[in-house]
C-alpha cells in the first residue's frame, strides 16, 4: 500500500487521528469517487453503514486504512481546492488507486460525461470492478451503458437509486411483478425539465428557471444535457437495458428542446388547470420516446418540481414510484440508501456462508 500513503491532512485536520471505534473498524470499506457537491453531501450524512477509506477526484486520491475524516475533506473542498494540494495526496490514475485501497464499496458520485471516450473509460472500469466481485453504488449514469448481460450479472451488487431520482432501486427489485411480455414505462425523469417548465408557467422566463434549478443543485455539469433533453434520453435508454435487457443508444431517441417550447402557451395550459411535463415512454417493444406533454394537474406524472416519477405497468399491473433523489443532497441520500441496503445484503451473504462453512464443518 506504500504507493498510496495514508493521509494525515495535517492542513486540514487530522484524519481519525485516535482511530476508529471497535464498531466503526467492523463495518465495509468504501471508496468515494467525486467530491463534488454531491460527494460532498454524502460524506457530511451521519451514520453511514461503510467506513470511507479512499477519495479520488480528478486531480489526486486520498486514502487512510483506518477510515478519512469526511468532515475536514468537505473544509478543504469548500475552499475551492483540489484534493492533490494535500500533502498526503497521491495523484495516481484512478484505476490504481482503486485497486491499491481495494475497497470493499465504490461509490461513483462523479458527473456523467456523455463524451465517447469517457463513457467507454466509466464502462470499462464499471466492468473489471464487477468481476472483482465489488459492490458499486451509482450515481453517475454512464458507468450502466454496459452490456445488458453484464449489468444482469452483477445486479445483485449494483446500487441505481440515484440514477433514477432516488426510485431505481426500488423499481429494478419489482420489475418482476410487471409481466415481461407487456412491460412498458411512462416516466417524467428530469427534474430540472420540470423546475424550468414551472418558471415559464408562473411568467418568468427559461433563464430564470435556469437560474433556481441552478441554485437548488438540480443542473447538470452541462446544463446542455437538461435543456436538449440528453440526460432524459440516458435515463431512458438505461432503463431499456434494465428493464428489456437490450442495448438503445441514447442518441437514437428523439429529443425535444425546451427552447423550442412556447410559453404563452405553457401559461393558457396553467390557466386551465393543467401543466406541462416532458414525459419518457417505453412501449412492449422496448421502443423509447421523448415528449413535452400537456396533462392535467391530477395527473400522476404531474409531479411538483424537484421529483421524478417512473410508472411501470404490465400485465394489468401498474404502479407509480416516486423519488425526491434530486439536488446535491437528494441524490446523496439515494446513494446512503443504497449504501446502506448493499451492506444488508452484503452482511446476510457473509452470515450464510458463515453458516454454511459451520455446517460443513460439523
Amino acid at each position: 500500500m506504500s504507493a498510496l500513503p495514508s493521509p494525515a491532512l495535517p492542513s486540514v485536520d487530522a484524519a481519525c487521528s485516535s482511530g476508529p471505534s471497535p464498531t466503526r473498524r467492523s463495518l465495509p470499506t468504501a471508496h468515494l469517487l467525486g467530491l463534488g457537491q454531491v460527494g460532498r453531501a454524502l460524506l457530511a450524512l451521519p451514520d453511514l453503514p461503510v467506513r470511507f477509506i479512499a477519495v479520488s477526484d480528478r486531480t489526486a486520491s486520498v486514502y487512510g486504512a483506518d477510515g478519512l475524516d469526511g468532515a475536514a475533506l468537505i473544509r478543504h473542498k469548500a475552499q475551492g481546492r483540489a484534493l492533490a494540494e494535500l500533502p498526503a495526496a497521491a495523484p495516481l490514475p484512478l484505476d490504481l488507486a482503486l485497486s491499491i485501497a481495494d475497497a470493499d464499496v465504490i461509490v461513483d458520485a462523479t458527473p456523467s460525461d456523455p463524451a465517447a471516450d469517457a463513457i467507454a473509460a466509466a464502462t470499462a472500469r464499471t466492468r473489471r470492478l464487477l468481476r472483482a466481485g465489488k459492490r458499486l453504488i451509482l450515481a453517475a449514469k454512464t458507468p450502466l451503458l454496459l452490456a445488458p448481460a453484464e449489468w444482469r450479472a452483477g445486479r445483485d451488487r449494483l446500487g441505481v437509486a440515484a440514477v433514477f431520482g432516488g426510485t431505481g432501486s426500488r423499481w429494478l427489485r419489482e420489475l418482476g411483478r410487471f409481466d415481461a411480455g407487456s412491460r412498458t414505462l411512462a416516466a417524467v425523469p428530469n427534474a430540472t425539465s420540470t423546475e424550468l417548465i414551472g418558471a415559464i408557467e408562473r411568467g418568468g422566463t427559461l433563464a430564470d428557471g435556469l437560474a433556481r434549478a441552478r441554485a437548488a443543485g438540480l443542473v447538470e455539469a452541462d446544463p446542455a444535457q437538461d435543456l436538449d433533453g440528453r440526460d432524459a434520453a440516458l435515463k431512458l435508454a438505461l432503463a431499456v437495458r434494465l428493464a428489456f435487457e437490450r442495448e438503445l443508444d441514447p442518441a437514437a431517441i428523439a429529443r425535444p428542446s425546451l427552447a423550442a417550447l412556447d410559453p404563452a402557451l405553457l401559461r393558457r395550459r396553467h390557466a386551465a388547470g393543467a401543466t406541462t411535463r416532458l414525459v419518457g415512454r417505453i412501449d412492449r417493444d422496448g421502443v423509447a420516446s421523448l415528449a413535452f406533454e400537456e396533462l392535467p394537474l391530477g395527473h400522476p406524472l404531474a409531479i411538483p418540481p424537484r421529483r421524478v416519477a417512473w410508472q411501470w405497468s404490465g400485465g394489468g399491473s401498474s404502479r407509480l414510484y416516486l423519488g425526491d433523489g434530486v439536488g446535491a443532497i437528494g441524490t446523496a441520500r439515494a446513494l446512503a440508501e443504497d449504501l446502506t441496503d448493499l451492506a444488508d445484503r452484503g452482511q446476510h451473504g457473509d452470515d450464510a456462508r458463515r453458516a454454511a462453512t459451520n455446517r460443513e464443518a460439523a
